[in-house]
């Protein structure tokens, strides 16, 4: 546990998430639970307050790589169409 209870983030601060292992941003406050969404994009999830901490050094490197290497896409995968 991480003691978040009744301590409100901001939004936009970056977490990690124990119950999921899962480096979100704090994108809105649902009754006693937090929504997450993820940085390089995704579907928001809902997460217990007690179960989110601030993400570490490493963990928010980890994320802004995962938002600026584009992944490939199936149709990409052998390469571009020869001319």
């Amino acid at each position: 546990m991480t003691g978040n209870e009744g301590n409100e983030l901001p939004f936009g601060t970056l977490v990690f998430d124990t119950g999921r292992r899962r480096v979100g941003r704090v994108a809105g406050h649902l009754g006693h639970r937090l929504v997450l969404h993820p940085p390089a994009g995704g579907d928001d999830w809902d997460a217990d307050p007690m179960s989110v901490r601030p993400a570490t050094a490493r963990e928010e490197l980890t994320a802004r790589l995962h938002t600026r290497t584009p992944k490939p896409r199936e149709d990409d995968a052998d390469g571009p169409e020869p001319p």
